[in-house]
């Protein structure tokens, strides 16, 4: 039970129950007082760790599951399993076929008129950080950005103690 010292105190200094939090950029560091964060943190970091251990467990009996629709697929691309219960699982194998860039031609041979209708061909152009600046800069990158497509990648988040 908390005295009337101490409610006063608290009155009078209601920022003294609220957490801090260090917040560092780059090489740079200072606090801000956030306590629902620093318990989000600390909540968020514990369901990681869960995750993390029923994430070994779930893979241990897609394995299971995987080898024995493995021996029950046949001809067929999807194995469907239902219990007792009613509980489906699908399982589908898929396959991707990779031609080494140093084996293209000689691919295009055997396959002459067909190649183009049995392969894919993907390019792909990235652009590097340095260009997302220089594309996101108004002085600079004006006339390229309407040219280039800047999408924000899923932010990562990671926990370490």
């Amino acid at each position: 039970m908390a005295t009337m010292a101490s409610k006063i105190k608290k009155a009078l200094n209601p920022q003294e129950d609220i957490e801090r939090v260090t917040v560092k950029k780059g090489k740079k560091a200072y606090e801000i007082a956030d306590s629902k964060l620093a318990e989000i943190i600390r909540s968020a970091r514990k369901t990681n760790i869960e995750l993390s251990a029923l994430k070994e467990i779930y893979e241990e009996f897609k394995r299971y599951i995987i080898n024995i629709a493995r021996d029950n697929i046949e001809d067929e691309g999807t194995v469907t399993f239902i219990t007792e219960e009613g509980i489906e699982c699908k399982v589908t194998f898929g396959y991707d076929c990779i031609i080494p860039e140093e084996h293209v031609e000689e691919v295009r041979k055997i396959l002459g008129d067909k190649f183009e209708a049995l392969v894919r061909i993907k390019t792909k152009y990235e652009g590097t950080s340095k260009l997302i600046e220089f594309a996101t800069d108004a002085d600079k990158g004006g006339e390229i950005a309407k040219y280039v497509v800047v999408k924000e990648k899923s932010p990562q988040i990671s926990f370490k103690k």
